[in-house]
């Protein structure tokens, strides 16, 4: 299995990144407007990107300020079974972000592109 690994920090509070990641506004302020669903644990979070696609994705774990795991039921093929998971963490100033889109089958041009987004 290969995984989508990235470190990302910014100058705020980690509880920022978390409602980033864990309201439905949020997640419309900074992936697709075209959010809707529920995001708490067990809640289902519907993506569309217009014509391009769509991804619905599993509230699976969610841990204040530290954690965010959603699996992906539906969308790309190879997305399918995948988990998402951002760990959230404070160094000073910094929220830091270790993002990780695990259990791809295998490496593909799907998960190449999906790396540099």
């Amino acid at each position: 299995m290969a995984d989508i690994l990235h470190k990302v920090g910014a100058k705020a509070p980690k509880e920022a990144f978390y409602k980033a990641l864990t309201t439905i506004d949020g997640l419309a302020s900074w992936w697709t407007i075209e959010t809707e669903g529920d995001a708490g644990v067990g809640g289902v979070i519907h993506f569309r990107f217009g014509t391009l696609g769509f991804f619905k994705m599993k509230v699976l774990e969610l841990e204040f300020a530290s954690r965010v795991v959603w699996e992906v039921m539906d969308g790309p093929e190879d997305w399918i079974g995948t988990r998402v998971i951002f760990d959230l963490k404070q160094e000073d100033d910094f929220a830091i972000v270790l993002f990780r889109h695990a259990g791809w089958r295998e490496p593909s041009e799907g998960m190449h592109h999906c790396s540099t987004k």
